[in-house]
């Protein structure tokens, strides 16, 4: 049953696929030949196309790998709680250490912030976020910052916009460099 219908696929292929074919002069055997050699073909091709789905898969993953790094290890993210009684506000910054990360925070900030994927992955910048936890329990990025690893230097920082920042976010900015013992561009 296996080879019949193997040959009636191939002469099905033939008739369909096939302009002006004939089966006159061919032998039951030679059609067999014709084929398995038909279905060697396309297995060949089968075999061929998951190998290729299976070099982009092995690629996506080693992309969705590198889109990540690992933390600066001299740098460590700050928090800090103000106030008392009712009102009570807190802050911390973060690094920021993956595109998705990058994304959002140029997005929530409307500002380049995801076009230094590259300078963080190659470790040219260190981005980091100033947030404020807000009453509905979620953080909100508030100040965007851009360390030079190199020698442990602020070299931007952007509110929301591009603005400058304010002087309640350069407070805890200032607080969390000398902390950490960045300096500032001149």
């Amino acid at each position: 049953a296996g080879e019949g219908d193997n040959l009636l696929g191939y002469l099905y292929h033939c008739v369909r696929d096939l302009f002006g074919f004939a089966i006159n002069a061919q032998s039951l055997a030679q059609l067999e030949r014709e084929a398995n050699a038909y279905y060697l073909r396309i297995d060949a091709r089968r075999t061929a196309n998951e190998r290729r789905r299976a070099a982009r898969e092995a690629a996506r993953q080693r992309e969705k790998k590198s889109e990540s790094w690992s933390p600066l290890p001299k740098i460590k993210p700050w928090e800090e709680e103000i106030g008392v009684y009712a009102k009570i506000r807190r802050w911390k910054i973060v690094e920021l250490t993956n595109r998705t990360q990058l994304l959002a925070e140029g997005a929530g900030m409307r500002h380049c912030v995801a076009g230094y994927f590259q300078h963080c992955r190659k470790k040219h910048s260190s981005i980091w976020s100033l947030r404020e936890l807000m009453h509905n329990g979620q953080w909100y990025s508030r100040v965007t910052i851009e360390i030079r690893p190199g020698n442990l230097t602020i070299i931007q920082i952007r509110g929301r916009l591009n603005a400058e920042p304010g002087e309640k976010h350069m407070e805890r900015i200032r607080a969390w460099a000398e902390r950490e013992g960045l300096a500032f561009r001149n």
